[in-house]
């Protein structure tokens, strides 16, 4: 079983040609060289207090499912209060 070791924020925001719903948690920030990169099969980046077994599908599998949607899926390091957050961007028809 999976339990959070920091919390979760969400926001909502409603802009005129699409709705974004951004996810933040505090922890390590990822490389910005490797932001774009957490989004292809079989890629993982773990700090040593997180390892484990990890196949590095899930931000892949999110991505294609957002791509079938036309929505885009990104991740940002939030660098002031130590986040990442992970931003869907969906268009309103």
């Amino acid at each position: 079983m999976l339990f959070l070791s920091t919390r979760l924020l969400k926001r909502i925001i409603n802009l005129r040609d699409d709705t974004n719903l951004a996810l933040s948690n505090d922890g390590d920030l990822i490389d910005n060289n490797k932001l774009n990169s957490i989004f292809t099969s079989l890629t993982s980046y773990r700090t040593k207090s997180t390892q484990g077994v990890h196949l590095g599908l899930g931000l892949y599998i999110s991505s294609l499912i957002c791509e079938f949607h036309n929505a885009q899926l990104k991740a940002v390091n939030n660098e002031h209060n130590q986040s990442v957050s992970f931003i869907l961007s969906i268009p309103v028809d």
